[in-house]
């Protein structure tokens, strides 16, 4: 049987994980697929912080047994080098993830133009507005330098809901071919068993510690609440002025309200971390998927998100809310209020809302689609 061919190209590969989502949507990827498409993975041998990677670097290596990963350092960051690997690669489709690498994206697509590739280019949430508005001129700029090759005819999209493909029209132009199929989860084997005790709430995050995910709403949001609350926040800091930032409004938070950062963790340690925890929380100017946040929904822990990702019509198992710290506010002291009894409910809809999830995605089907 004919097995395609896909050079897919991105800034973070496993065992990278702090730049968070894409890196395990790719790593769910290529291991859903393993058997049915050969992966040539192009990425960095460095992690978001800049630590170097324990793996043999620029030279092709196994992932999974049937997939190959070349973990390029500086040296080998280069167009020429890019060109060559695609050409002795013999891949069919070039699957660029991201809008805004000169490494990742430009010299890719450059490549697949002079090569004649199939191209599919998936944006990863990187023309939401949210993700648009932070450094907006020179995101603009770089779209209008770059909009006439993404619109060339060798090109598609690949759209992980029907809000991404609306950003991809908008910013790209209409009359691309652009598929939407969703970001492939991972999903937790148990149910959490922990009691939540009342009029007290554990709150987690898992994100970067970036502008964008927003944290400084829930801090503002916490500081007028006269009940115990524990606020911890798991991922590493990738915006250093952000953070002390947030440092700053935490000093002035009163002493029953408790904010701790916690630091990366790895997706090994996701879950045990999650089964501590009342409600994950995350006030996102925007996501394109939300990878914690389907990880909570998976062991059964409610979620408090923004309106910016593709979770909606969450039932009992949340709330969807907009980015305004009194509406924040009064749903964590409805919700801090609520019995174990209550919660027990919406542990149990937050669980099933993630298998329902999974059972009707078809992701490998429609993922052989995308790439024949």
């Amino acid at each position: 049987m004919y097995k395609p061919k896909v050079f897919l190209s991105y800034d973070f590969f496993s065992p990278a994980f702090k730049a968070g989502g894409p890196i395990q949507s790719c790593s769910n990827l290529v291991q859903l697929l393993e058997n049915d498409v050969d992966f040539f993975i192009y990425t960095t041998c460095y992690d978001l912080d800049g630590k170097k990677l324990n793996i043999k670097k620029n030279q092709w290596v196994e992932f999974e047994h049937k997939s190959r990963v070349f973990y390029a350092d500086k040296n080998f960051q280069q167009y020429k080098i890019i060109y060559n690997l695609i050409k002795k690669s013999s891949a069919d489709i070039i699957y660029i993830q991201g809008i805004f690498s000169l490494v990742y994206t430009i010299y890719p697509l450059m490549a697949a133009i002079f090569l004649k590739k199939k191209v599919i280019v998936a944006p990863r949430g990187m023309l939401q507005k949210g993700a648009l508005a932070l450094k907006s001129t020179k995101k603009k700029l770089y779209l209008a330098i770059l909009r006439p090759f993404f619109k060339k005819k060798n090109i598609s999209w690949h759209a992980t809901d029907k809000v991404e493909k609306e950003d991809i029209e908008k910013y790209i132009g209409n009359g691309k071919k652009v598929d939407i199929i969703s970001n492939i989860p991972r999903l937790s084997n148990k149910l959490t068993s922990n009691k939540k005790e009342n009029d007290r709430l554990k709150l987690i995050t898992i994100s970067l510690i970036a502008r964008k995910k927003n944290h400084i709403l829930i801090i503002n949001s916490l500081k007028n609440l006269k009940l115990n609350i524990t606020y911890d926040i798991f991922g590493p800091i990738k915006e250093s002025e952000y953070y002390y930032e947030l440092k700053r409004a935490i000093s002035n938070l009163p002493t029953n309200i408790k904010v701790n950062f916690k630091g990366s963790i790895t997706p090994q340690e996701v879950d045990l971390k999650l089964q501590s925890y009342d409600l994950f929380i995350l006030p996102t100017f925007g996501e394109n998927f939300g990878h914690a946040i389907f990880e909570a929904l998976s062991n059964g822990i409610p979620i408090c998100i923004s309106k910016n990702t593709p979770w909606q019509n969450l039932g009992n198992a949340g709330y969807t809310l907009d980015l305004e710290t009194s509406i924040w506010e009064n749903t964590l002291l409805k919700l801090a209020h609520e019995t174990n009894k209550q919660w027990l409910t919406r542990k149990e809809s937050a669980r099933t809302l993630a298998c329902n999830f999974i059972e009707s995605a078809h992701f490998r089907e429609k993922y052989l689609d995308l790439f024949n």
